[in-house]
């Protein structure tokens, strides 16, 4: 039998996997990828255009995203399950155990109950829970691994690399705005989807760079949408990390009372 909390570090660890997997497969990808400006309309004056990335995303980094997340997700709730064990908890009642969630105040205490963990462990997992207003990503995991069981989540190409050398009134749909921005030396993202308005006669070909410097996000209607899809899963991980620690700290047969005492005082436990 493995020993508590090595189970949620594998899948960290597992993880970890997956998204070294996701970015070899960006790597190729970023070579083949080009942006194509579509237009859309103009009134004269300006010329609006539709961001068009092509090739599509392939459906296979929709899986590996999958998995990714997944993982991430169980990690949160079989830590609270070995703390659970620990405590000696009956085999009966493990099946109501995890990291509990709730859409409100009143949810989370019925998750709680149904759980029926220890008064200490629920204080600890009060300290940490993005309820409170902190550690939002919890949630954003919670939410988009909830997401990703029932429905392919495809990510989306994006380009950071902006280079219009005067001040153009852009349109984002996502926004609901145009205003006027200067884009020299600017580091904006555009996405699919995204719509550019350009005075008439500007080729807007010849301020991106189409190659060499794609990024995939998630959709702009997602949790972490249009954030560095790379770099929010290794953000993911060592937070997943950080939260496993800090309950082995808590309520680990081995854990360091130097380090766990004045924790425990801190947190009222």
């Amino acid at each position: 039998m493995f020993a508590p909390f090595e189970g949620p570090r594998s899948l960290v660890t597992r993880s970890e996997r997956h998204a070294n997997e996701l970015s070899d497969a960006i790597k190729v990808l970023q070579h083949k990828v080009r942006i194509y400006f579509v237009p859309v309309g103009n009134d004269g004056q300006f010329e609006q255009y539709f961001l068009q990335f092509e090739p599509q995303p392939p459906i296979e980094l929709a899986v590996i995203l999958k998995d990714a997340i997944s993982n991430l997700r169980s990690a949160l709730d079989i830590v609270v399950c070995d703390v659970a064990r620990l405590r000696n908890k009956p085999a009966s009642e493990m099946s109501q155990v995890k990291f509990p969630f709730g859409k409100d105040e009143a949810g989370l205490n019925e998750a709680f109950k149904r759980a029926k963990l220890d008064s200490d462990v629920n204080k600890a997992i009060r300290a940490i829970h993005p309820i409170n207003g902190h550690n939002v990503w919890i949630r954003d995991l919670h939410d988009l691994d909830i997401i990703a069981k029932h429905r392919t989540v495809l990510p989306v190409f994006a380009t950071a690399n902006s280079r219009l050398p005067f001040r153009v009134p852009i349109e984002m749909q996502h926004a609901f705005l145009s205003m006027g921005v200067d884009l020299a030396n600017s580091n904006c993202p555009w996405t699919q989807g995204s719509t550019m308005t350009l005075p008439k006669g500007v080729d807007p070909r010849s301020h991106f760079r189409p190659r060499g410097d794609m990024t995939i996000s998630l959709p702009r209607e997602l949790p972490f949408g249009e954030k560095n899809l790379e770099v929010v899963l290794r953000e993911l991980r060592n937070g997943v990390s950080v939260t496993i620690g800090f309950f082995e700290t808590l309520f680990g047969a081995n854990s360091d009372p130097a380090v766990r005492d004045p924790l425990r005082a801190q947190l009222g436990l």
